[in-house]
């Protein structure tokens, strides 16, 4: 199946189970079935526009189950905020994730898409990089950025292309070579 068929039929699962709780509580009728962009979260549910979204990334990158739990987890969401007026994975949100099926816990284990950055910490003394985070946009204040508690690394922060890092790590480029973004 295509790329856009897997996340048509996705949308497709995702109002079906919709419907199917909609029998029992009606107020779901109004609620939309989205995808969103984002990369490192599965779903989320908007209370004040009843609106459920998925992550393209997440329907590409995991199976039809973990894809149907997150369906569950959010429409849990969407029910407990209808029902109860909480936004919580408390206890609440259990008994109904439970109920209708969801893994009731806050986060699932899940595949995420690998990230095209790297955010290093350069020592151009001694030619050395230290990996402090993973990214999927690159922010033009980098040169602004500060490790926490450590304003000394404002300006040595960079961004590595994860390719040329993991190319870096096996020591197959070397430190002079590498295309450090700032």
């Amino acid at each position: 199946m295509s790329r856009s068929g897997e996340v048509r039929a996705a949308i497709i699962l995702a109002n079906n189970i919709k419907e199917q709780l909609a029998f029992n509580r009606p107020y779901l009728t109004g609620w939309e079935i989205r995808i969103d962009r984002a990369k490192r979260r599965a779903g989320s549910c908007r209370t004040v526009d009843k609106i459920i979204t998925l992550s393209q990334s997440h329907i590409l990158e995991n199976d039809v189950e973990t894809i149907t739990d997150t369906i569950l987890h959010e429409l849990a969401h969407a029910i407990c905020f209808v029902e109860h007026k909480d936004l919580s994975h408390g206890v609440k949100w259990k008994h109904i994730a439970k109920t209708i099926g969801a893994t009731p816990r806050a986060t699932g284990k899940f595949n995420t898409p690998k990230s095209p950055w790297k955010i290093v910490l350069v020592d151009f003394r001694t030619k050395k990089i230290r990996l402090v985070a993973e990214r999927y946009r690159r922010s033009k204040k980098i040169m602004d950025f500060y490790l926490k508690d450590d304003v000394t690394t404002k300006g040595n922060l960079f961004y590595l292309s994860s390719k040329e890092y993991d190319s870096f790590i096996k020591n197959e480029v070397q430190f002079n070579e590498l295309k450090l973004i700032q």
